[in-house]
């Protein structure tokens, strides 16, 4: 067993599994948190309840919003996060949850050098270029920098053990023996423990009457997939009219544009807890997304529901589709795809 357990959690969804990880899988073992400053992450509702499990609590300021070529490298070779290395001990275990960021990779390279083992949980289902150089799209630019300057540009896979929710689709890849199949996290002894405390002063009346949920993403008012004319379009072809409650992404951004507004009976709700705590707690017999990691986590840890996806691009609808060889309970529509549209959501 090592020392002491350090999990680097990047958002509130995050904090939440990593103390349902830290109670089922180290619950007499030390642990510490680094969490990520960036993207207006706010731990507030969850990390005052928590507080007390940790020895070591660190807030972590990344002012970036996305990584370019050139954030990449900088963050490999100019801002090296030397401030980080005093997290780390030897004989120690990290937890992360995803493996692309210059952070992240620095951890790996870290506590490598340290000789800890290390833990990898996928952060979404859009992990298919970790492991398989066909689904990267590289030109050959990115070709000669993954080569040549690896350390930013490639994926470290200098870890242990690497969780995902269908070990299936990556039997051939090298790093198989290293893939494991994801513990279904909110069916844990410790999730009703947060599933409570975090419901506890929430005014959940009425929702019991919803058997359908809709996934949110940020197609159009944060990433800007498509425009917000356009998506309105796809929900009123896949909701309609019907009784639905949904479940903003984070990312959303709904003060500037409700694009949930031209569904009648939709009820959206307030954000500031984790979805998936609030769709373990419903347990509908229907969720309707479009390409949502949270529709394949629930999908798998309900295997009496109803799963439809209806994916935007035509790259979500490809591994969509393999999911759905796997995945009984799940349904993926191809009435909404954007041809040529290249990038996938998580």
């Amino acid at each position: 067993m090592p020392d002491h357990v350090t999990f680097y959690v990047n958002g509130p969804a995050r904090l939440l599994k990593a103390c349902i990880i830290s109670d089922a899988f180290f619950p007499d073992t030390p642990t510490s948190l680094i969490l990520l400053d960036q993207f207006g992450y706010d731990y507030s509702r969850l990390l005052p309840h928590v507080r007390q499990k940790f020895e070591r609590i660190t807030f972590f300021r990344a002012a970036e919003r996305s990584y370019s070529h050139v954030g990449q490298f900088v963050g490999t070779y100019v801002r090296r996060y030397q401030e980080l290395e005093s997290q780390f001990a030897p004989n120690g275990h990290v937890v992360l949850f995803g493996l692309r960021s210059p952070i992240q990779k620095f951890i790996i390279r870290c506590n490598r050098k340290l000789g800890n083992s290390i833990d990898i949980y996928a952060e979404s289902i859009m992990i298919d270029r970790y492991f398989d150089s066909r689904f990267r799209r590289d030109n050959p630019v990115k070709r000669y920098l993954r080569r040549w300057l690896s350390e930013a540009f490639d994926y470290q896979h200098e870890y242990d053990r690497f969780f995902v929710h269908v070990p299936e689709l990556y039997a051939d890849a090298p790093q198989s023996t290293k893939i494991r199949k994801m513990p279904s996290l909110f069916r844990l002894a410790s999730a009703h423990k947060y599933l409570d405390l975090l419901l506890r002063d929430v005014d959940l009346e009425g929702l019991d009457k919803f058997d359908t949920v809709l996934i949110g993403q940020p197609l159009s008012n944060f990433d800007g997939f498509v425009s917000p004319q356009a998506e309105e379009e796809i929900l009123r072809r896949i909701i309609g009219d019907r009784r639905v409650l949904v479940l903003p992404h984070p990312n959303e951004r709904l003060d500037q544009h409700n694009k949930y507004a031209v569904l009648p009976q939709a009820r959206v709700m307030a954000r500031g807890l984790p979805n998936d705590l609030i769709c373990q707690h419903l347990r509908p017999a229907k969720t309707i997304t479009y390409a949502s990691t949270m529709g394949i986590e629930y999908a798998l840890s309900n295997p009496e529901s109803a799963n439809l996806f209806y994916p935007v691009l035509p790259p979500s609808l490809d591994l969509l589709k393999r999911y759905e060889q796997h995945v009984p309970n799940m349904v993926v529509d191809d009435n909404c795809v954007i041809p040529g549209a290249g990038a996938q959501l998580s």
